[in-house]
C-alpha cells in the first residue's frame, strides 16, 4: 500500500492511516495482532478505504433543486448523463491537531466545491481504540443559503479480511427496510418490500456474496452492517449513524472487495419519482453544525450473532 500523505494512527495493537491528500480518506485500518486488514486499498480512489461523497451517488443531469436553490453539478459519468459522489474525495484536507491515537482533518470551502455556492467546513475526526475505529463528521455552514447535507462514504471492505479465508467464508448483514428499485440507468424508480433471497439472507445476516450485486436500500431501525468470517470467528461491525438513512451494497469483484455504503439521502434526490419522505434532503441553516457518528470495530463470535 502506498501510505504517502497519510498520518499514522496506533493504539496497542490496532493502526489507521489517514490520506489527507484525497479527502482525509482513511485507507487501511489494520489489526497486528490478527493480521487483520480490513479496509481494501486500490488506485480506484471510490474504492480505496472509506472515501468521502458529496454529494453522495448519482444526480440526474447534474441538476436539482433543495432549500429554493438549483444546483448545477459536473456531469462526470456520460453513459448515464449524471453527476456522480462529487469531488470532496479527491481534495486535499489539513490536519489540525493530532495525537497518537487520534486527527482532526479540515477542509474549508469559500464558494469554490463544484457545484456549491456556500462558505461550508467539513470536519473529519478519526480516533482508534483497542478494537474499533471511530469516525466523527462535522459540517458547519457559513452562508445564508441552507446547505444540503448529501454526505456519504464508499466504504469498501477487502474480501477476505483474515488471511487464509475466501469470500466462501463471509457472511453478509444489514438492517435494512426497503428495496430502492433502480432502472438501466442506476437511478431510483420504485420503493419494494423486501422480496428476493439475498436481501432475505442479509436482514438475516447470512447473505454470501454473489459474483456482482448492487442494490440500494433504506436502512432499518438501527442501521448496523457486518462481515462475519465462519472460519476464524472474526466479526467486522459497521456501526452507523441513524442519520446516514440509505445504504448501497456493491461489489464488481467478490474476491477482492465489498462496498458497504452508508448515505444521508436517496439517490438522485430530490428528482427521483418517489414519495416524499423518501427524497427528503435535510438543509443545515447558516451558523449551524451537523455531526455524524459510525464506528468499525471487530470482535470474536461462534456465530454471526451480531443479528440476534
Amino acid at each position: 500500500m502506498n501510505k504517502t500523505n497519510s498520518v499514522v494512527l496506533r493504539k496497542n495493537n490496532m493502526c489507521a492511516y489517514i490520506d489527507l491528500a484525497h479527502g482525509a480518506n482513511c485507507t487501511d485500518f489494520y489489526d497486528g495482532k490478527n493480521n487483520i486488514h480490513l479496509l481494501y486499498s486500490s488506485d480506484n480512489r471510490y474504492l480505496n478505504g472509506m472515501p468521502i461523497l458529496f454529494p453522495a451517488n448519482r444526480i440526474s443531469g447534474g441538476r436539482f433543486t433543495a432549500g429554493g436553490y438549483t444546483y448545477f453539478l459536473p456531469v462526470n459519468e456520460i453513459k448515464t448523463g449524471c453527476a456522480l459522489h462529487g469531488e470532496m474525495s479527491n481534495l486535499p484536507f489539513a490536519a489540525v491537531s493530532q495525537s497518537e491515537d487520534e486527527v482532526l482533518c479540515r477542509r474549508e470551502f469559500k464558494g469554490d466545491y463544484p457545484g456549491f455556492p456556500q462558505h461550508f467546513c467539513v470536519e473529519i475526526v478519526y480516533k482508534i481504540t483497542d478494537d474499533s475505529l471511530i469516525q466523527t463528521l462535522r459540517v458547519s455552514n457559513y452562508s445564508e443559503i441552507p446547505l444540503p447535507l448529501m454526505f456519504g462514504f464508499h466504504t469498501t471492505f477487502a474480501i477476505p479480511f483474515c488471511e487464509g479465508s475466501s469470500a466462501e467464508d463471509i457472511r453478509i448483514y444489514a438492517d435494512i427496510d426497503r428495496v430502492i428499485e433502480r432502472g438501466s440507468d442506476r437511478l431510483p424508480t420504485d420503493v419494494s418490500i423486501i422480496s428476493d433471497d439475498f436481501s432475505k439472507d442479509l436482514q438475516k445476516g447470512e447473505a454470501m456474496l454473489p459474483e456482482k450485486i448492487s442494490i440500494h436500500y433504506l436502512a432499518g431501525s438501527d442501521g448496523k452492517m457486518s462481515l462475519f468470517d465462519t472460519r476464524t470467528g472474526i466479526l467486522a461491525v459497521y456501526e452507523l449513524d441513524g442519520a446516514f438513512r440509505y445504504r448501497m451494497v456493491f461489489t464488481a469483484n467478490k474476491e477482492k472487495y465489498l462496498c458497504l455504503e452508508p448515505q444521508v439521502c436517496v439517490t438522485n434526490a430530490p428528482n427521483a419519482p418517489l414519495d416524499k419522505k423518501y427524497t427528503h434532503i435535510p438543509l443545515l441553516s447558516k451558523g449551524k453544525t451537523a455531526e455524524f457518528k459510525s464506528k468499525i470495530f471487530l470482535s470474536k463470535a461462534e456465530c454471526n450473532n451480531f443479528t440476534r
